[in-house]
C-alpha cells in the first residue's frame, strides 16, 4: 500500500481582506434600503471587521463575530444580518448550509448573502479541492454560478432570494416584505464620496476626460 496522504489544512482566516471602504454588499444593502437608520445589524463572519466599524461610525447599532478574529463575540439577533463572502471560503458543502441556516436564524427581517461568482477568479496558482480550488496560501475558494447560489439559498431557507448585484442576494423573513421590495425597488441616491470622507476612507479620484461608462449606459446596466 502507498503512503498515507496527509489531509490538507485549509486556512480560512487568510481570506479576510483589508479594505479601505465599505464592502459592495453593504453598499448595495444601503442603496436598496435594506440597511437603514434605526435598524440593527449583525455581521456574521465579519473578518477584520471593516464593515462593522464603518457602520458603527455611521450610527448603526452593529454586532459582529468571526471564528478567527472575533471568536469570543456572541452571535446576536438583529434586524439585518450580513453573511458576506463566507460561504465561498467553506470547503465543506454541508457546513455551508449549516452556516447559511444559522445566519438566517439570527435575522429578524432580512439576510444579505454574498459569494464569489464564476468568472471572477483572480488567482495565478490553484489546484482542485472538492467542488472548489485551493490557492498557494492554502485558502479555499468556491466560485458559484449565479443560478447555483440562488438555488442553494432558496432550497436551504425555503424562501425567495432577490438579487441585489452580481453574487449578492437578499432574503426576507416576511414574504410580503420581499414582494414589496421587488415591486417598489428603487436605489437611493447616496453620496459615497461624502460618506467615505466621514469614514476617513480614501477613494481614487476620477481622471478628467474619462467617460463614466455606468452613467452613459445606466438604463442598460441597471436592467
Amino acid at each position: 500500500p502507498g503512503a498515507a496522504v496527509e489531509p490538507v489544512r485549509v486556512h480560512r482566516h487568510r481570506t479576510a481582506m483589508t479594505r479601505t471602504e465599505l464592502s459592495k454588499p453593504s453598499r448595495q444593502a444601503m442603496e436598496c434600503g435594506i440597511l437603514s437608520e434605526g435598524k440593527t445589524v449583525f455581521d456574521y463572519g465579519c473578518g477584520l471587521g471593516t464593515d462593522a466599524d464603518a457602520l458603527r461610525t455611521l450610527g448603526y447599532e452593529v454586532a459582529a463575530r468571526d471564528p478567527a478574529y472575533l471568536p469570543a463575540a456572541p452571535k446576536k439577533v438583529a434586524d439585518g444580518v450580513n453573511l458576506g463572502y463566507v460561504l465561498n471560503v467553506i470547503e465543506k458543502p454541508a457546513e455551508r448550509i449549516a452556516v447559511l441556516v444559522a445566519a438566517w436564524a439570527h435575522a429578524r427581517e432580512a439576510l444579505v448573502i454574498s459569494t464569489m461568482i464564476s468568472g471572477k477568479e483572480s488567482y495565478d496558482y490553484v489546484r482542485e479541492h472538492g467542488d472548489g480550488v485551493l490557492t498557494s496560501r492554502n485558502t479555499f475558494q468556491k466560485y458559484f454560478e449565479p443560478a447555483e447560489i440562488q438555488g442553494l439559498i432558496e432550497s436551504a431557507l425555503d424562501s425567495d432570494a432577490y438579487p441585489l448585484g452580481i453574487g449578492i442576494y437578499a432574503v426576507f423573513k416576511d414574504p410580503k416584505a420581499g414582494q414589496a421590495f421587488l415591486a417598489s425597488r428603487t436605489r437611493r441616491h447616496i453620496d459615497w464620496e461624502q460618506l467615505s470622507s466621514r469614514l476617513g476612507f480614501l477613494r481614487p479620484k476620477k481622471r478628467a476626460g474619462v467617460v463614466d461608462l455606468y452613467e452613459t449606459n445606466k438604463d442598460l446596466l441597471d436592467e
